[in-house]
């Protein structure tokens, strides 16, 4: 069972790894970071009471200053709209 266990692991740690490596190369194309993408991602699926840069914070497990300088960089690239509530 337990070497069943660390087999699970490592494939989803290998799988984890070539996701992000996508990500890197897929932003890259676009001139953007993987947290950028992370970003375009979450809120693509988020709700109205969900899109907030806290709910973003959160999900993310980030800075107040790094997401909120994220979203300027979506902001000004013209990828999301940002509004007050």
């Amino acid at each position: 069972m337990k070497s069943q266990a660390l087999t699970l692991f490592d494939l989803v740690e290998r799988l984890s790894l070539l996701t992000r490596a996508d990500l890197r190369q897929a932003g890259a194309a676009q001139g953007l970071q993987p947290v950028h993408l992370q970003v375009l991602f979450y809120l693509n699926q988020a709700n109205r009471f969900s899109n907030t840069p806290q709910a973003l914070t959160e999900y993310l497990g980030l800075t107040k200053g790094t997401v909120s300088q994220t979203v300027l960089v979506l902001a000004r690239r013209r990828l999301i709209s940002r509004y007050a509530d």
